[in-house]
């Protein structure tokens, strides 16, 4: 987005750290960098106006007209999430099917794995769409024994999931993790569903095998 913006654009960004969704106006824009300069012009975070401050292009979202912070940062993306978790769920073999999921999603879905802690997530927010598997054991021995059986296949797990980022620091504890992120701030489009479908069902299929023989 960062080539179609110019300077004097209203833009929206979800600020994780502040959980809030705010409007803000382009004052620079990149130059041989891939970050924005912004001033924040509304927000439920009165504190936070006037602040400027640097974002990366990719995520901003264009606003038109009179934009509105989403207020607590979190707007209902129910009915792709549904379409999501219910595709992903019949795309699985039998023995990969989670032994729990989230049941009424807003924000976001998890598939749950035993051992507890062994979870897939997919997280929506305006700022973008993030697909995470975490390993947030409570069982320290088998919490060090997963990452480190899933370091030593790193070179296959990539081969077969291409570009992700993974973590073996276990803090936090998305072990690995990737961004499917659309041009506008009303959600997944149809393309975006259909590849979060798709990396969802990779995830589950490819890492969950290995955690199972833990």
């Amino acid at each position: 987005m960062g080539d179609s913006l110019q300077v004097g654009d209203l833009v929206e960004y979800y600020a994780d750290k502040h959980k809030v969704t705010v409007v803000g106006e382009v004052i620079e824009l990149p130059d041989g960098h891939k970050h924005v300069k912004i001033r924040v012009l509304k927000s439920p975070l009165p504190k936070l106006e006037d602040q400027e401050w640097f974002i990366g292009h990719r995520k901003l979202l264009k606003a038109g007209g009179d934009p509105q912070p989403h207020l607590g940062g979190q707007p209902d993306y129910s009915e792709a999430l549904l379409e999501i978790r219910d595709r992903v769920l019949r795309e699985l073999p039998w023995d990969l099917q989670p032994v729990g999921y989230t049941k009424r999603p807003r924000h976001r879905i998890c598939l749950a794995y035993d051992p507890v802690g062994v979870a897939y997530y997919v997280h929506v927010s305006p700022k973008g769409l993030v697909l995470k598997l975490t390993l947030n054991l409570e069982d320290d021995e088998k919490k060090t024994a997963a990452y480190a059986t899933l370091q030593a296949k790193e070179d296959a797990l990539r081969a077969a999931l291409g570009e992700v980022c993974f973590n073996w620091a276990g803090n936090p504890s998305r072990t690995v993790c990737e961004e499917i992120t659309w041009p506008g701030e009303e959600g997944p489009r149809p393309a975006d569903i259909d590849r979060t479908v798709e990396r969802l069902t990779l995830y589950v299929n490819t890492l969950q095998p290995v955690i199972n023989e833990i």
